[in-house]
């Protein structure tokens, strides 16, 4: 995988991440916002430009981007997870997305769009689960199984 798309993908989960926290939403739920309000294709189709920008400014962006096409968010709420264990999650998210591309040769959309939709991620979410410290390996055979079988193992 070159250091572009790692670069591209690490990006992308960073400001779904932010955005996330910004307005006090889970991963998924932010996705599929930033889906459906073209969010995601923004981030996708300039990251050249918003990539050299701070995060709370592409956060800022989206915001205007879904506001346009539809997203209706509003307030600001506090973030409920602490920074070390959003960072575990961050950099989890970014390396099953980088596998699942590798691997099925899906795009980076396509790739964020199984992970965070997947029974895995639900259960990475649970801190309870301890799934978001282990490693990115581990993680992966599970959403490998998950992909290929169905089910989480």
């Amino acid at each position: 995988m070159s250091k572009e798309v790692q670069n591209r993908v690490t990006y992308m989960i960073y400001c779904v991440s932010a955005f996330a926290g910004h307005y006090g939403l889970n991963f998924k739920q932010t996705y599929s916002y930033l889906k459906r309000f073209k969010g995601i294709a923004f981030l996708d189709e300039c990251y050249e430009a918003e990539h050299q920008l701070s995060i709370s400014d592409a956060v800022s962006d989206l915001s205007v981007i879904c506001h346009r096409n539809g997203g209706a968010l509003m307030c600001i709420i506090e973030e409920a997870m602490n920074k070390e264990t959003k960072f575990l999650i961050d950099n989890l998210t970014k390396n099953l997305v980088l596998s699942v591309m590798e691997e099925f040769k899906y795009s980076i959309t396509e790739s964020i769009y199984v992970v965070y939709n997947s029974q895995l991620y639900e259960k990475i979410m649970d801190l309870e689960t301890g799934l978001y410290y282990q490693s990115a390996g581990y993680n992966y055979e599970l959403l490998r199984n998950e992909l290929l079988t169905g089910k989480v193992a």
